[in-house]
């Protein structure tokens, strides 16, 4: 969300590029210092001079995480570097694409962080039906909140792009096809976590290179034959393959899936709304078109989504409160 707001004030021509980065730099570190004070006014903690017990298995497990991690950072700039043999410019339409794409993720960072220490606790129990729950619900919800993102964003590009330079809108199947791939992610729920927090997170090691070989190779092939749309092929093809690996992991070693009638029901909103809103085209200035359109979407999403019942778990949860307060 920083990131995308900071674009768009960038775009508006609000700041230059250097304060845009001071800015960026600025905002992270803002983020690092407001977590640091929230956990220690939520929990403080105990120092203890002697190592814990079972160092052996604790030290396993961040040496995989660390190893983890940096493949996956190696991951979300490949493209970009490999692009850039090729077109510095297409890079810099490749990178605001990526950015307007990576939007639909910002419901998961939120709940991904809460739900973490859940998750956790669950699979410490061992309660099974518990961890399933969570990932249903979690998967069920975030495709619809994520949905609507992806909506908003595909179904208002082209009034995006007329507000900035004409020349990024080479860019435009390249935020399709990426927010694809997000939307596909976040209807996975809390599946990473689960995978993290279980006996079988070694395997995230596994996916973590296995992405960064695979991205390798499929932008090389595309790259050269695609160029700019290339890329996002790559992008998508990627995390098609590697969240549909962590399914079947979770499928064949925990006996669980993401998925439900409810993820059906979303999917068949979300394509309903996107043929019938596709083509609609209002005649006024881009910053009114946005806001009608997004108003329109929301409406006639919500009311799709809780006559097909996908909103059971929040209608509930608001009837509930209102018999409550009566």
């Amino acid at each position: 969300m920083l990131i995308g707001v900071l674009i768009m004030g960038f775009a508006l021509q609000w700041y230059d590029f250097t304060h845009f980065m001071y800015y960026l730099v600025g905002g992270y570190y803002l983020r690092l210092l407001l977590v640091i004070g929230f956990s220690l006014w939520v929990y403080r903690p105990t120092w203890y001079w002697h190592f814990p017990p079972q160092l052996t298995a604790i030290l396993r497990y961040s040496v995989l995480i660390f190893l983890s991690g940096a493949a996956a950072s190696f991951i979300l700039d490949i493209d970009k570097a490999m692009l850039l043999s090729f077109s510095k410019e297409e890079v810099a339409y490749y990178s605001v694409a990526i950015y307007i794409a990576a939007v639909i993720e910002a419901p998961g960072r939120a709940l991904f962080q809460i739900i973490s220490p859940v998750v956790a606790e669950a699979i410490n129990a061992n309660k099974t039906e518990r961890i399933q729950q969570l990932l249903k619900k979690s998967s069920s919800n975030l495709l619809w909140i994520s949905g609507a993102f992806f909506l908003l964003i595909n179904l208002n590009l082209n009034d995006f792009y007329q507000l900035i330079a004409p020349e990024y809108r080479a860019a435009f199947l390249v935020v399709q096809l990426v927010s694809t791939g997000k939307l596909y992610s976040m209807s996975m729920g809390c599946l990473n976590q689960i995978i993290s927090n279980s006996r079988y997170y070694a395997y995230v090691l596994f996916f973590s290179v296995f992405s960064a070989i695979l991205a390798v190779v499929l932008n090389m092939c595309f790259i050269s034959l695609y160029g700019l749309l290339g890329a996002a092929y790559a992008t998508l093809i990627v995390i098609v393959i590697i969240n549909s690996l962590k399914i079947v992991l979770i499928a064949v070693k925990m006996q669980l899936h993401p998925f439900s009638s409810d993820t059906l029901k979303i999917l068949g909103c979300i394509g309903l709304m996107f043929t019938v809103f596709y083509g609609l085209v209002l005649p006024f200035q881009p910053v009114i078109n946005i806001l009608l359109k997004s108003a329109g979407i929301g409406i006639v999403y919500t009311v799709l989504l809780y006559f097909t019942g996908a909103l059971k778990g929040i209608t509930s949860y608001l009837n509930r409160k209102a018999s409550d307060l009566s």
